[in-house]
């Protein structure tokens, strides 16, 4: 059965030595960036982690076994075939001891082997065998981190979930300044670290669904909308720091998917459905902030339509209302948010918020404006007015859209937390109090004639 959090979690406290008690286990490959895998195991170990090391062969070419063996104060994995007293076997179980595995730096070879599943050595096999999150640091050349082959394994790696450090532009080892280089040792153990403290989503499985629809109307044409999808990718991002596991259902857009969530495209309405209805009844939270059309052609035409033929006339149906769908079935204890595009001034945008949040069942409701500069679609901001079941209302922004997510869900948490309030079917009744767009709390009147409301 879902269960989203409901106790009032800090978002931002970290211990003095967050990685206490948490086994690393780092696999080292074979490029010339494997000398700053030392200052890893180094940091690692100040941060109070323990650290095993498996090499491949031309890793030790760079390195020897030696310097990671009193680094770490672990004796350090070669081969598949055991060394000193240890069985063959035996590094199968460091992979199933460690809390986290990096691959640190992460050549154009073992990402290829990694995309395809070969194991041929320890670091592959040990990788192969992973149960625990895996995160990887590549360092190459810049011909070969921006080759076709080399972005589609990574593509893959990220859709399995597995967390890619993009590299640095630097010198490189043939001479040029180009991007390819590892990333910085601080910043590869402070993403290790950020994925050791427990947030206050762990444990929590989070769905979060992005991007546009586009319901075709021809072959070539389509009825879309200019939604980028960065909303919803910082959803997703911003759940993972804290500690969820996020699956992304991602319609059609440029944006790039954040690192370490599963990741499933949707090009139409229909397709998102059938996404939702897979993953919904797992997930503890639902954040559906993809824009999704509300009407499709009823009929779309084979080929390309002619213009010579003059203006078609297009017959549009409804499409599936998803987010209505999943308030009418939601379970006990899964947190369901929904999100509103309004083209009216403050006022407008908070009324249809606490509309949607009753007529929807939501949990919490969040609202913005189309249009308007620095808000809504292709923005890199955003501003939006949070409306939750517990009957508070407050604007946040303009911020940039991951400050805006992490403020989505700090507010979740909140509303999780707090009692459930009882007898308000829907916030546009009388008796109801608002901080509004004047920022002062005043009651919401009743609607003159209101009628019931059904789902849309």
């Amino acid at each position: 059965m879902p269960a989203f959090p409901t106790r009032s979690v800090g978002m931002d406290a970290t211990p003095p030595d967050p990685g206490r008690g948490r086994s690393i286990l780092l696999l080292v490959t074979g490029g010339i960036a494997a000398y700053k895998a030392c200052f890893l195991v180094r940091l690692l170990t100040e941060a109070g982690c323990a650290v095993r090391v498996a090499m491949t062969r031309a890793a030790t070419r760079f390195v020897t076994p030696l310097t990671f063996e009193a680094l770490s104060g672990q004796p350090v994995g070669e081969s598949l075939w055991g060394e000193g007293g240890e069985r063959p076997l035996d590094h199968i179980q460091w992979a199933r001891a460690a809390d986290l595995m990096l691959v640190a730096p992460a050549t154009a070879n073992f990402l290829a082997k990694m995309a395809h599943g070969l194991a041929n050595d320890l670091p592959s096999t040990l990788v192969s065998a992973a149960s625990s999150p895996v995160i990887v640091a590549p360092a190459m050349n810049d011909h070969m981190w921006a080759s076709a082959a080399n972005q589609e394994n990574l593509q893959t790696l990220r859709q399995r979930g597995v967390q890619v450090i993009e590299p640095g532009t630097g010198w490189l080892a043939c001479g040029t300044v180009a991007e390819g280089r590892l990333a910085e040792p601080e910043a590869i153990v402070a993403e290790v670290l950020a994925r050791l403290v427990p947030g206050p989503l762990a444990g929590t499985k989070v769905l979060v669904t992005a991007g546009p629809t586009y319901e075709p109307i021809d072959a070539v044409r389509f009825i879309g909308n200019r939604s980028s999808g960065r909303m919803g990718i910082a959803l997703a991002d911003v759940a993972r720091e804290l500690g969820a596991d996020v699956t992304l259902l991602l319609g059609p857009t440029e944006v790039p998917p954040p690192a370490g969530v599963r990741v499933e495209r949707f090009a139409t309405a229909s397709e998102l459905a059938a996404l939702v209805r897979q993953h919904a009844p797992q997930a503890d939270a639902i954040a559906m902030a993809a824009a999704v059309a509300d009407f499709r052609p009823a009929q779309a035409r084979a080929g390309k339509m002619k213009k010579d033929a003059g203006p078609p006339a297009i017959e549009l149906t409804p499409t599936e209302d998803v987010l209505a769908s999943l308030g009418r079935a939601k379970p006990a204890g899964q947190f369901l948010i929904g999100f509103v595009l309004e083209t009216g001034d403050d006022t407008a945008v908070e009324e249809q918020t606490r509309r949607k949040l009753a007529r929807k069942n939501l949990d919490l409701a969040c609202g913005n404006h189309a249009g308007r500069p620095g808000e809504g679609f292709g923005s890199d901001t955003n501003r939006m007015y949070l409306w939750g079941r517990d009957e508070r209302g407050s604007w946040v922004g303009p911020a940039g859209k991951r400050e805006v997510a992490s403020a989505i869900w700090r507010r979740a948490l909140h509303v999780a937390a707090a009692p459930e309030v009882t007898g308000a079917a829907d916030p546009t009744d009388a008796g109801h109090e608002d901080r509004g767009s004047d920022g002062a709390r005043h009651a919401v009147p009743p609607r003159a004639g209101r009628s019931r409301e059904t789902a849309s």
